[in-house]
């Protein structure tokens, strides 16, 4: 693994009456190794989300993390080679030598 990355969680935190928002906090749960790859060829690693009236690509990889590195969240944010990518799924096998992670990025 020659990557390196940071994963966070956000979560919501007390209302503000004020303004009608909520305070949000971002706690950092891994930093360090990864390896970032595409998909499989047989998996789909390209769909189309539409946004009011623009369709974005939205881009699957694996995230690979060295084995029982955290415990992973749909939702969670994580920060690769100045790219960005969000926590969709985890891949369950049960030979793996790392954890494998499915992250999604939208172009």
């Amino acid at each position: 693994m020659t990557d390196a990355c940071v994963i966070t969680r956000v979560t919501n935190g007390a209302l503000n009456t004020t303004t009608g928002d909520y305070s949000t906090t971002s706690s950092q749960l891994y930093a360090g190794k990864c390896r970032l790859r595409g998909s499989t060829a047989g998996a789909a690693s390209v769909r189309e989300l539409q946004a009011g009236e623009a369709e974005q690509p939205t881009y699957r990889y694996q995230l690979l993390l060295p084995h029982g590195s955290y415990a992973a969240a749909v939702g969670d944010v994580v920060s690769c080679d100045s790219r960005t990518f969000t926590v969709v799924g985890e891949v369950d096998a049960t030979t793996t030598t790392a954890q494998a992670l499915i992250v999604e990025e939208i172009q």
